[in-house]
């Protein structure tokens, strides 16, 4: 039996097989899981052995190497700004979502979303912006933890939606939606990571909030958009995150590792932080 692991660019798999006469059986999956098997049945156990040479030159070529060989990139911590520092992790452990990033926003398309919100935008999150502008539509690969980021197209499409809904009257609770609120992370169509430009619940401008299409809970996770990206960023250089490829698509989701301590780094660098609030 062979077994290969892939812990490059931030996956952690294996893939093993062997051959027993004519058949060959193969084993795969995230390391720490018990994976998923196949078996094939040849003419002969001479055709099973080629095959199985056939496979493992494959997934070398994907970077796989012999259990105990691999090495986990880990990449030095940058200094410089939240923006730069998460580049050179994305660069170092997801290089493949970073070239599929759009191209940084210019500012007059910044401006259009300002004149489109009716407020002023904070300043890093239009550096954020001028730095990518999201990603492709079409791309549902999350940036954090299953959200995806969001190009000003999107978000000004999401905004036209349910601006629209709250016209329509639609949301029978208060602060079930606001016109000052922008969308920046989508969990999905209608549930959104946003910043709240009205000052919400707290009178606090900037702050960020948990938006719900169809439930009442409105936490504000963080004082402001460059609280929340500090958040993450460190939270990426200390580990706290993973990436779960699988076989069909390389950087599927990046999801959270360590739960208990990104709610400890959490709490450290956004004292006060969550609160919880319902609409209505």
């Amino acid at each position: 039996m062979i077994r290969l692991t892939n812990t490059t660019n931030g996956a952690n798999k294996f893939w093993q097989a062997e051959t027993k006469g004519s058949k060959l059986t193969t084993h795969w999956g995230r390391i720490g899981t018990a994976g998923q098997s196949k078996s094939i049945l040849f003419s002969d156990a001479a055709k099973a052995k080629a095959a199985l040479k056939q496979l493992i030159s494959e997934k070398q070529r994907k970077g796989y190497v012999e259990a105990g060989a691999a090495k986990t990139a880990k990449p030095k911590k940058a200094g410089g700004s939240l923006i730069s520092r998460l580049e050179t992790w994305l660069s170092a452990n997801r290089p493949a979502y970073l070239k599929q990033l759009k191209k940084g926003a210019d500012a007059q398309a910044i401006q259009k979303l300002e004149e489109s919100v009716g407020a002023t935008l904070p300043a890093g999150f239009k550096a954020f912006l001028a730095w990518r502008n999201g990603q492709p539509e079409s791309s549902w690969s999350a940036l954090d933890d299953h959200r995806v980021f969001m190009p000003i197209s999107q978000i000004r499409s999401a905004q036209r939606t349910l601006n629209g809904l709250l016209k329509a009257g639609d949301f029978k609770r208060a602060n079930w939606w606001s016109t000052k609120w922008v969308p920046f992370l989508a969990m999905n169509d209608t549930d959104f990571l946003v910043i709240d430009l009205d000052g919400t619940f707290t009178g606090k401008k900037g702050q960020v909030l948990d938006f719900w299409h169809d439930e009442p809970r409105r936490t504000i996770v963080h004082a402001s958009f460059d609280a929340w990206l500090r958040t993450f960023v460190e939270a990426l250089e200390a580990g706290l995150y993973r990436i779960e490829p699988d076989e069909d698509d390389e950087d599927a989701e990046l999801e959270i590792t360590r739960p208990g301590e990104l709610a400890k780094l959490t709490k450290k660098l956004n004292p006060g932080y969550p609160i919880k609030q319902k609409a209505g």
